[in-house]
Order: structure tokens, then sequence, then C-alpha cells
């Protein structure tokens, strides 16, 4: 079931209504914490083509130093992070 979210979300995204980076975010976080790669891929893939396309980024931390420039970039990070990872894996 809970691909079917994912490919929902995708989904209904790519049609062009919304998507919140910010539970796609939470939700990327989680499986990487479950060592979930399936998952935690599909998130990353989302979350860098709705920045790409110019989506606001999710609230990646609770650094209130941290302007909406820097939540994108960390975002970004994560997400090669986790594409990168599993190449080399």
């Amino acid at each position: 079931m809970r691909r079917w979210l994912v490919c929902f979300r995708w989904l209904w995204w790519r049609s062009g209504c919304y998507m919140d980076p910010q539970v796609t975010w939470n939700e990327l976080q989680d499986a990487i914490a479950r060592n979930d790669n399936e998952i935690a891929r599909d998130h990353a893939v989302s979350l860098m083509e709705w920045l790409a396309r110019g989506g606001f980024p999710p609230r990646t931390s609770d650094d209130p130093s941290l302007d909406q420039d820097a939540h994108r970039e960390a975002a970004r990070e994560c997400c090669r992070q986790v594409l990168w990872s599993q190449v080399d894996g």
C-alpha cells in the first residue's frame, strides 16, 4: 500500500496538481532511518523534480537562521546522497 501512496502522489503531482514537499521530506527521512531504499529513492526523485520545477522547499531543519535557499540546497543534497548511495551499493 505504501508504494501505491508514493505512486499516487507522483501521478497527482505530474498531472499538475499540488505536491506537499514537507510530507515528502518527512517520509524521505523516515525511509532513510528504516533503510527502506526503494521508498527513499522514490521520495528523493520526486522531491528533486519538484525543486527543479521551482517548487518551494521543505523545512529541513529547525534552525531559524536558514532561509528558503538553504532549505532548498539541504533538501537537494540529501536527495543526491540518497541517489548516489544506491548507485554505489
